[in-house]
């Protein structure tokens, strides 16, 4: 793990869910009590905040024909129990909530933890009007949390990177012709991961297809950002696929493919 992060990471993705349970039935939770003065005691609000971090790390060879993956589960919990009545306070309730969220990596700051806060509160509410809940003294609310952090570092982009710098000294980078950018650029559909879309070339008279697989989950190595589904973009003839403007922007610097270095005619 330690050599893997010790190295460039080229894509970074993720991915965040919430949900509620209710757990008063969990919890060591009779009907309501009175005291010797036959008041009623205040309803309690039992919040359990779990949050797991999926930490993935990936390491693609340059044709993606090696994947070496490691992966490890990071989990934060906290616990707290104040009155229900200060759910219907905003300011009193969200000084609460948004501290233990932050105990489990949901920073203050971040613009995610106001939002779960208001979730909070409202799921909190709504169990204290359900008719399951007369009677109760305590009152109690799961809420799960799951971050999936995927980290990726291929082959490709080092390559890529590697051409970026030689360019910037100048060493042999010579644009590709435009006519032989218009003629070489097919578009191809994003589709879905088990989906296919396809792009043409000429050969002479002749028309031969190839299919080329591009998911959602595929990313553009000039960008580095993932392409979006339905979205078209641009097939070189080596079969490598990248955002339509990335790639006529590469090639205006450089006659080469980024991944494969395939060559792209340089005259008119």
């Amino acid at each position: 793990m330690e050599d893997f992060l010790a190295n460039a990471i080229h894509h970074k993705r993720i991915r965040f869910s919430l949900s509620f349970n209710d757990i008063t039935a969990e919890l060591n939770n009779p009907n309501r009590v009175h005291n010797r003065n036959r008041t009623v005691q205040p309803v309690k609000f039992h919040v359990k905040i779990v949050h797991d971090t999926h930490y993935k790390y990936v390491n693609r060879s340059l044709n993606r024909t090696e994947t070496t993956i490691r992966e490890y589960v990071e989990r934060k919990e906290r616990k707290c129990r104040f009155d229900m009545d200060k759910l219907k306070n905003f300011r009193e309730a969200h000084g609460i909530l948004s501290i233990m969220l932050a105990l489990v990596g949901i920073s203050r700051d971040n613009a995610s933890n106001k939002y779960m806060v208001d979730k909070i509160i409202v799921q909190g509410l709504i169990l204290g009007n359900k008719l399951s809940s007369m009677g109760r003294k305590v009152l109690g609310l799961c809420v799960y949390m799951r971050t999936e952090q995927v980290k990726s570092r291929c082959e490709s982009c080092t390559q890529l990177q590697e051409i970026v710098m030689s360019s910037s000294n100048n060493e042999g980078m010579v644009p590709a012709s435009d006519s032989a950018v218009k003629t070489v650029l097919k578009r191809v559909r994003v589709g879905a991961d088990d989906k296919e879309a396809s792009c043409c070339e000429e050969e002479g008279r002749e028309r031969k297809r190839r299919k080329v697989c591009v998911s959602e989950s595929d990313s553009c190595t000039v960008c580095m950002e993932e392409f979006n589904g339905g979205s078209e973009v641009a097939c070189m003839p080596c079969s490598h696929v990248f955002h339509d403007k990335c790639i006529r922007t590469w090639l205006r610097q450089s006659h080469y493919c980024p991944v494969c270095r395939f060559e792209v005619p340089t005259a008119d």
